[in-house]
């Protein structure tokens, strides 16, 4: 197990990524990026765990920039998605 590193609620593991920034998550779900698991931590509080990939790492680096655009209407339904992702999951 390789110590994580922590970058605002980014954590990095060996092939792993994981998250609780809503929209952080919301933006890597607009891109398209596949969630393989999400843990929860709390009724409200859950984190996401991505493959971590060259890919993955770039539009997180353009999300901290400030550098992506996204269509508003798309990327509010992303993040409705995401929410219900959190409080709908068997988390068993």
């Amino acid at each position: 197990f390789i110590k994580p590193r922590f970058y605002h609620s980014w954590w990095l593991f060996s092939g792993l990524t994981l998250t609780d920034l809503l929209p952080l998550i919301a933006t890597l779900q607009y891109h398209d990026f596949p969630i393989l698991s999400i843990h929860r931590k709390s009724p409200q509080h859950a984190y996401f765990e991505y493959e971590d990939t060259t890919e993955l790492r770039e539009i997180s680096k353009r999300y901290w920039n400030g550098e992506l655009l996204v269509e508003p209407k798309m990327f509010f339904a992303v993040i409705k998605e995401v929410k219900s992702r959190i409080y709908e999951h068997n988390y068993e």
